[in-house]
Formats: C-alpha cells, sequence, structure tokens
C-alpha cells in the first residue's frame, strides 16, 4: 500500500493499494510481484554503478533539457546492462 513506497516505489504502491481495497470487490487488478528498492540498490552495488552514475550525474543541469537526456539515456544503459546478482534472480524466481 501507500505507506511501502519507500519500499516498492509509487507505482508499485499503487498497484498494492488497489489490489487490497478493489480486488475483493470484484475489479480486475492484475497479479503480481514488484522488486523492491532494496533489490535495485543490490544490483547497482554488484555491478559497481554508483560511482558511474554520480560521475554521469555530476555537473547536470535542469536548465539543459537535451543533456539531461543524454545523461538519462547513458544511465538507463547501464542499468538496463547491469548483471542481476544470483541471490536476486532466485529470489524472482522464487517469488
Amino acid at each position: 500500500g501507500q505507506a511501502d513506497v519507500g519500499v516498492v516505489g509509487g507505482k508499485g504502491a499503487a498497484l498494492g493499494e488497489m489490489y487490497q481495497r478493489l480486488a475483493g470487490q470484484g475489479v480486475a487488478v492484475p497479479g503480481g510481484f514488484v522488486l523492491t528498492a532494496q533489490a535495485y540498490r543490490a544490483v547497482l552495488d554488484a555491478n559497481d554503478l554508483w560511482p558511474r552514475l554520480r560521475a554521469l550525474m555530476q555537473g547536470a543541469s535542469a536548465a539543459d533539457v537535451a543533456d539531461l537526456a543524454r545523461r538519462a539515456a547513458q544511465a538507463r544503459h547501464l542499468v538496463q546492462n547491469a548483471r542481476l546478482p544470483e541471490a536476486l534472480v532466485e529470489a524472482i524466481r522464487d517469488g
């Protein structure tokens, strides 16, 4: 639910909230599970991405939208190409 935003993010918390409040009333809410912010941090840790992401964001300016878009694309590339720690892979499989 909404109390879990810090753990599962806004979208995950909203989905959980909808499921808790509406599924019992017959509203079709998709099932599933959410990876936690802790899992995300574990991926960044396992791939030593923190320093690279910090360096990438160093000097960013909200006024330069094109530069922000370029930096965001680079950050997405780093995260999307990161390997998942085996413990996380196993937890996802178990989920």
